[in-house]
């Protein structure tokens, strides 16, 4: 059978995977992570000093890699020499299985892992893909490249859902399970709510904008013949930039359908303002933050954190840059060379985005694009909202443009709130960390995570990235208007 790949963000494994089909379809915003292995050793004998801890070991044989770490502060050049072998025996397996793929020299391969990161259209250049697609569903891609008539058939391996009472697990389980799918019995305008910063992903979080639930959910939106109209409704600082991407296109599509508006709430920034782009009437209030047109990259350094606890690391690598994003180093040269020409070019994006739904000319788009934040009453002057209104006006024209007469028809909001035995779920954690800590101190603590979330959020992906780098259409953490 033919077989053909759709990448969006690939490291190592995936792009093996691709190689294996006759074709590999990439995102034209992708990044593809080509990393030869390398690894990482904690070694601890610092802090056991500190703590006043001798480590004293019993072994067998002559190779003691396993007791370094609590004997030594750093890695013996035996040890090094052994564990770089290593590599190169799990890498050649690798690099030939490429080679053969792609039907490249094998000398040829070891550079562009060398090389490591490839934005789309570089991978393309490199011979590493065949074709970029737009940020949408893979499906609509692989259609994109035939010209004959086929069928399609979507397989799961999702099973039944039905309710196991015999399981108490199974049956808490779907107590403290999301919201089903609503079904719509008559005519309908559907407020789409999109709150909290946006991720990329496939599994919905509360209180965030998680791209790929919102992508099947305007899918689902479109092709729904009950939902006449949609409103979105955006309170968001921004986040991911390419989540926002996926999410602008699959906003795109839905409105090429029926008619869309778009409401901004309290704050529709950055990547907020990104998936406000559809071309369509923007509402907003005269104190929405909005605007915040900018990309920025964002790395972080623990080096000197563990190193003031007493602990190493010792990296072993085949090449240097496969530990360029570790957070023990300081980022290098190249690595931040790449980072720059990925922001680069994702800013370029969201200012075409800009410049097509507001007509507003790059020039002049320049002036108050940069980061900058605007009002809503400023936004309108400068053509980056149309209106002044809140969601009742944004409801009005959604229903006018679907020529649906009042009374008519039924407003419904999605994503559906979680239910009671979720939300409970997450109050009780979000308590059961602060036990202990004093009721009017522990109440403002409750108050103010919100403010500490994004950042955090975005240090545990900036650590979990693995060579691919997050980068950011965000408002500035913690902006508030008092």
């Amino acid at each position: 059978k033919k077989t053909a790949a759709w990448l969006t963000a690939g490291g190592r494994v995936q792009y093996q995977v691709a190689c294996m089909c006759d074709r590999i379809l990439m995102a034209d915003m992708g990044l593809l992570d080509f990393k030869a292995p390398s690894m990482e050793v904690l070694f601890f004998r610092d802090l056991l000093d500190l703590l006043g801890i001798k480590a004293v070991t019993v072994r067998c044989g002559d190779f003691k890699g396993a007791v370094e770490p609590f004997v030594r502060s750093s890695m013996s050049a035996h040890l090094k020499t052994h564990y770089k072998a290593m590599l190169a025996s799990f890498n050649q397996d690798l690099v030939r299985r490429v080679a053969k793929a792609r039907k490249m020299p094998w000398d040829k391969v070891r550079k562009l892992q060398a090389k490591r990161l490839f934005r789309a259209p570089q991978a393309l250049a490199a011979g590493l893909v065949d074709e970029l697609t737009s940020w949408e569903n893979a499906l609509t891609s692989f259609k994109r490249t035939r010209t004959e008539e086929f069928e399609v058939k979507v397989l799961s391996l999702k099973k039944g859902k039905g309710l196991d009472f015999s399981n108490p697990f199974t049956l808490f389980a779907r107590l403290f399970s999301g919201p089903k799918k609503k079904k719509f019995r008559k005519d309908t305008v559907v407020v789409l709510q999109l709150s909290g910063q946006i991720f990329d992903g496939e599994k919905d979080t509360p209180g965030s904008i998680v791209a790929g639930p919102v992508a099947r959910l305007a899918s689902r939106l479109e092709k729904d013949k009950r939902v006449k109209a949609v409103v979105v409704r955006i309170n968001s600082p921004g986040g991911s930039a390419t989540a926002s991407e996926r999410i602008l296109l699959a906003l795109r599509k839905l409105a090429r359908t029926k008619p869309v508006v778009v409401s901004m709430g309290s704050m529709a920034a950055s990547g907020g303002y990104y998936i406000s782009c559809l071309g369509t009437t923007i509402y907003a209030e005269p104190t929405t933050l909005t605007g915040s047109i900018g990309v920025f990259g964002l790395l972080f350094n623990m080096r000197a954190l563990v190193n003031r606890v007493g602990l190493h690391y010792e990296e072993v690598t085949l090449d240097d840059s496969a530990a360029m994003e570790s957070p023990f180093r300081e980022p290098s040269p190249e690595f931040l060379s790449f980072l720059r020409g990925f922001i680069d070019s994702t800013y370029d994006r969201f200012l075409s985005h800009v410049t097509l739904s507001r007509r507003i000319p790059r020039k002049k788009l320049l002036e108050i694009a940069g980061g900058r934040v605007w009002s809503g009453a400023q936004a309108m002057k400068l053509g980056l909202v149309d209106r002044m209104g809140g969601l009742d006006a944004a409801l009005a024209e959604a229903a006018s443009k679907a020529g649906l007469e009042k009374g008519k028809y039924e407003i419904q909001h999605l994503p559906e709130p979680r239910n009671p035995f979720s939300l409970l779920a997450q109050s009780l954690q979000a308590e059961s960390l602060l036990k202990g800590v004093p009721a009017p101190a522990r109440a403002f603590l409750l108050r103010k995570a919100g403010l500490a979330a994004p950042l955090l959020r975005m240090v545990i992906d900036s650590l979990e990235s693995k060579g691919t780098p997050p980068v950011w259409a965000l408002a500035p953490i913690g902006i508030q208007v008092r």
